[in-house]
């Protein structure tokens, strides 16, 4: 004997939420509950209609509130810093001068925890002593800068000697390493 296919009435409230899409409902329909500001959903969002029967948990917890942002090494929260913060509050991230940041620039407060990765890479420096020692200068009088910044290149000269070799006369800064090609 075949089972004629039921369909489904009244969806079933839930408590601090609401239906996306209200109508009448046949087997095999899903529905999508979404839950109220300043709430977060528990299990999956959908009630699917199975003879008769709407199959499917959820449920809608208060979401938790978030302190002072953590702070970055080498960088600093834009604008003014707060002592509390919604859940689904952003915090925008900047990098000190001549640090470059990676990953960011946002860390979200989620159910009272800052998610959100970023680090400060570290400038390189380049001193006039270093470069003596290593019989080098900078190969653009233009580019006489002695700070920069991740991943730029500088290009040096032998002032005395030749050029040994052994590490490349252009140079990429490394998170505050640079390392310095040597003349003799």
């Amino acid at each position: 004997m075949l089972l004629a296919s039921l369909g489904c009435g009244t969806l079933p409230p839930l408590a601090d939420g609401d239906i996306e899409v209200l109508y009448q409902y046949r087997n095999g329909d899903r529905v999508k509950y979404i839950c109220q500001n300043h709430y977060i959903m528990e299990g999956e969002p959908y009630k699917t209609c199975i003879n008769g029967e709407w199959i499917g948990q959820m449920r809608c917890l208060t979401s938790s509130d978030c302190g002072k942002p953590t702070p970055l090494e080498n960088g600093d929260i834009e604008g003014t810093v707060g002592h509390e913060y919604r859940n689904g509050a952003k915090v925008k991230y900047i990098c000190q001068n001549y640090y470059k940041m990676q990953g960011g620039p946002h860390k979200t407060c989620t159910n009272g925890e800052w998610i959100g990765q970023m680090r400060c890479l570290k400038p390189c420096t380049v001193n006039r002593q270093d470069m003596t020692t290593h019989n080098i200068g900078f190969r653009h009088v233009a580019n006489n800068k002695m700070y920069s910044e991740h991943d730029d290149i500088i290009e040096f000269m032998c002032t005395r000697g030749r050029h040994d070799g052994a590490l490349n006369m252009r140079q990429k800064c490394n998170d505050g390493v640079m390392l310095l090609p040597t003349c003799h």
